[in-house]
């Protein structure tokens, strides 16, 4: 008898089947994912310990199992069954969700299941942003919505549309500066900067701006397209003169201007994370928090 659960996704219920991974088709596409991620970690939970989590499949015009999402549990039980077969092993099932899904709706559902976690990234949501646009001809708007259905306000939908557009962008990257967003390398409001630049010039600013952080690789985008005279192609002249140094913090009877020294502080940080930016970010926040202290249990700290 067909085990059911209920499904948020489509207020409906789903029926649990097992099938091997190379009987499941993969629409490119659809699944979720531009960067494939390793999945040799994953392979090796899901065969000491079982699959935890079912994958999501739906049938199309020919009957044909398709995947919905679990891109990276589909690749994992298929490097398992590649190695069992060369030793002579049984093969494992993949443990699916059988769902009927239009196109879209499996879409919807791929982006719901994948937006917060943590393998996935800009680079994915950039390449399913155009998916959106192109293939089921969504607006930014309705993207966002999509993305962000808990932003109900003006300045949610607002917050919500910027992140959209801001990976939108991203397709302009050249593969070079791509590679470094996908390592963690450059903060996607600096690939955006770098995405407004010709593709010569952001290999230039990938090759000479690359520093390491806290023992991590970081691309200071900002200071190198200052250096290179790097213009957008909308920004204001602003965009390409160093980043403005946050003021220097003085104790003050004012709390307008120690609330104003945070906020540069702040916008300085977000455009470039340096050490000495988080330092002058720190400082200030002690420094509001002179004038202003964290209210504890309804009472002033």
């Amino acid at each position: 008898m067909a085990v059911t659960f209920a499904n948020e996704t489509t207020k409906r219920t789903s029926t649990l089947v097992a099938d091997y991974p190379e009987n499941i088709l993969i629409d490119p596409e659809l699944n979720g994912r531009v960067d494939t991620t390793e999945v040799e970690t994953l392979a090796a939970d899901i065969e000491a310990n079982g699959q935890h989590t079912p994958c999501k499949i739906r049938k199309n015009d020919k009957g044909q199992p398709v995947l919905v999402f679990g891109h990276r549990r589909w690749r994992a039980v298929k490097l398992i069954n590649q190695r069992r077969a060369k030793e002579g092993k049984t093969l494992i099932r993949l443990e699916c969700a059988y769902d009927t899904l239009t196109d879209e709706q499996a879409f919807h559902a791929a982006i719901t299941e994948n937006r917060f976690r943590k393998e996935n990234t800009p680079m994915d949501d950039c390449h399913n942003i155009g998916v959106w646009q192109k293939r089921f001809k969504k607006s930014m708007e309705e993207i966002a919505e999509i993305y962000f259905p808990e932003a109900t306000k003006a300045d949610e939908k607002a917050t919500a549309l910027k992140r959209v557009k801001d990976r939108a962008a991203l397709v302009e990257l050249a593969p070079e500066a791509a590679i470094a967003v996908r390592k963690g390398e450059v903060k996607v409001t600096a690939a955006v900067q770098l995405s407004r630049l010709s593709k010569d010039k952001q290999k230039e600013v990938i090759e000479a701006s690359k520093a390491t952080v806290k023992g991590k690789t970081r691309i200071k985008v900002s200071e190198v397209i200052a250096a290179k005279g790097g213009k957008s192609k909308t920004a204001s002249s602003k965009a390409s003169t160093p980043a403005k140094a946050a003021p220097a913090v003085k104790v003050t009877g004012s709390v307008y201007e120690a609330a104003e020294a945070l906020a540069v502080a702040v916008g300085v940080w977000l455009e470039d994370a340096t050490t000495a930016a988080e330092k002058a970010l720190m400082t200030a926040h002690k420094q509001y928090r002179v004038l202003v202290p964290l209210k504890k249990s309804g009472k002033a700290a």
